[in-house]
């Protein structure tokens, strides 16, 4: 008996739901278009979380962490400023750039040329622990050193 009168609640309120979308058929499309908003932009989040670490690979019996990261507008779009590893990994930083860029890892002495309309691979093993800035050298117009760090590579003692 109980379920029989939920089942009536629920009928009563799919039926008032029905009613008020048929009488107030602007409010049901703006709702629908929120709806597809809110979707929308929670595909672009996992997208950019995806991003940052695609995956992980063995080469030689070691684990190798792969970040596809772009730097567009002198920017590097990804879903944290942050990369995280463990010491002992092994880092490969697959880079897509809108523009030439001379970019350097801090505490590695790594200094490494990005091209356009290419993916360029820098592959580092993460031996030193702590957090490490990435910066911008130059760009194609101007030759000054990038003092602000574009992203940080964490090392975390194994």
């Amino acid at each position: 008996m109980i379920r029989i009168f939920n089942a009536h609640k629920v009928f009563f309120k799919i039926l008032l739901i029905l009613a008020y979308l048929t009488i107030n058929p602007v409010m049901a499309h703006d709702n629908a278009k929120q709806l597809t908003k809110i979707t929308t932009e929670k595909k672009v989040m996992d997208q950019k979380v995806t991003a940052l670490q695609n995956s992980d690979s063995v080469v030689d019996n070691q684990t190798v962490k792969i970040f596809n990261l772009e730097l567009k507008e002198r920017k590097v779009f990804t879903g944290s400023k942050t990369i995280r590893v463990s010491q002992g990994d092994l880092v490969r930083l697959v880079w897509k750039a809108d523009e030439p860029a001379k970019l350097h890892l801090h505490g590695y002495d790594i200094e490494f040329l990005l091209s356009t309309n290419k993916l360029n691979t820098i592959q580092f093993t993460a031996n030193a622990s702590g957090r490490f800035a990435i910066t911008s050298h130059s760009f194609v117009d101007n030759e000054s050193h990038g003092h602000q760090a574009l992203i940080y590579v964490e090392v975390y003692p194994d």
